[in-house]
């Protein structure tokens, strides 16, 4: 989610941290091609989604991944001399129009940036000023009780001093020493000694210009921007209730011969949480443990046409139960490369289980996208590589199709 505790940053150093999110683009050089054009016209659709609800920081970073991955990154794919030469033209047709777009989007955010930090700096002010108050408020309190103290102090003084005078006198009445004689003096009357060291004094005054007080630098907010990757910074998927009931009734003949049926999860970006309007099937052939889609170009073209993102997969496990295998974790790791939310829900009809898994931000990803080996192969089970999707809501009234395009 995008964190706007960072508006103790200055302007420039927010646009920068957006621009830097941007350009950190990884290719898999293993990944076809055709696949990354796909996704191109993806970002886009999300980018225009994000400039429609005003969400300008995700439209920049979108938009820079865009013309990063197209402009920069994909010359460097193997197969990108001998890539559709209609394709390569409608990218750069793309980023002639995105480049105003930045330019537009980056003055907006600095604008905005500026008067967040505006307001932040006089919060901070007004925050110096309270801190100040209390302080001298404090000072003040303390002056006054040590000024009842040392009254205290003196008075106590005083009362003992004068019982002990009182205590002497009544001594001498008792003692008849003490009485005067014929070749006595004259006594003069007593007078109570008075000791000027014991005269009252006021403490040092208060410095009235007070050191302004310290903050703790160490805890002021971060300033971290996560928009791709990190469970806490995942976008929600609403996921109609009935969607898997209607997949396996599809999927029905296939799973009674014991081949795998897989489809497309699809739909749009509302108010920050991804919403699956479609399962789409696109043309494949299965087995009893792998399917594989063709001729996708049906299923892009009626993507395209009807503006919908692809949020995952789903497909079924006929004999098993419900997990991921080393093809589906590779399958997975394609969707989850492009969009972190991506999630895969295995369908286990034997078993009656439904399972919606992610690869884990933290090392699956990585860890599957640096793995070479193709076909089934074993996977260290530890750190996990993949875990049940903790970002996945399931809607009851959430309105869904399927399209069979086979």
């Amino acid at each position: 989610m995008v964190d706007s505790s960072n508006c103790f940053e200055p302007p420039e150093v927010r646009l920068k941290s957006l621009s830097d999110i941007g350009s950190k683009v990884s290719l898999n050089t293993s990944l076809q091609i055709r696949l990354y054009f796909n996704s191109g016209n993806e970002m886009q659709r999300m980018a225009r989604v994000f400039l429609k609800e005003r969400n300008y920081e995700r439209a920049y970073v979108i938009y820079m991944r865009y013309i990063t991955l197209f402009v920069e990154k994909l010359r460097e794919h193997p197969q990108y001399k001998d890539a559709d030469p209609s394709q390569k033209s409608r990218v750069r047709d793309s980023c002639k129009e995105i480049f105003p777009i930045l330019e537009d989007l980056k003055s907006k955010l600095k604008a905005k940036y500026e008067d967040e930090y505006k307001i932040y700096l006089q919060k901070r002010e007004q925050e110096r000023k309270e801190a100040e108050s209390v302080h001298q408020e404090g000072k003040k309190q303390e002056f006054i009780k040590s000024l009842e103290d040392r009254l205290a102090e003196k008075i106590q003084f005083k009362l003992s001093e004068l019982e002990d005078n009182q205590v002497s006198k009544d001594t001498d009445k008792l003692n008849p020493k003490s009485q005067a004689g014929p070749s006595s003096a004259t006594a003069t009357p007593a007078t109570t000694p008075v000791d000027r060291n014991s005269q009252f004094i006021l403490p040092e005054p208060i410095d009235n210009q007070p050191s302004a007080p310290s903050f703790d630098r160490s805890t002021k907010p971060s300033g971290f921007y996560s928009l791709f990757g990190g469970t806490e910074g995942l976008r929600r998927i609403l996921v109609p209730v009935g969607l898997t009931l209607k997949f396996l009734e599809l999927a029905k003949p296939n799973t009674g011969r014991n081949i795998e049926t897989c489809g497309i999860l699809a739909g749009r970006l509302s108010l920050n949480d991804f919403i699956i309007t479609h399962v789409l099937i696109p043309p494949q052939r299965g087995t009893s443990d792998s399917c594989l889609t063709e001729n996708e170009e049906k299923l892009f073209l009626y993507q395209d046409k009807h503006d919908l993102i692809t949020l995952g997969w789903i497909h079924t496990h006929p004999s098993q139960s419900s997990f991921m295998s080393s093809i589906d974790l590779h399958t997975h790791c394609s969707y989850q490369l492009m969009l972190p939310e991506a999630i895969a829900i295995v369908c286990a009809p034997k078993f009656g289980e439904i399972g919606v898994y992610s690869l884990t931000n933290d090392y699956g990803v990585d860890f599957i996208a640096q793995c070479k080996t193709t076909g089934f192969h074993p996977h260290p089970t530890s750190p996990p590589i993949y875990e049940e999707s903790k970002h996945v809501i399931f809607e009851d009234k959430a309105p869904l199709e399927i399209i069979d395009l086979r």
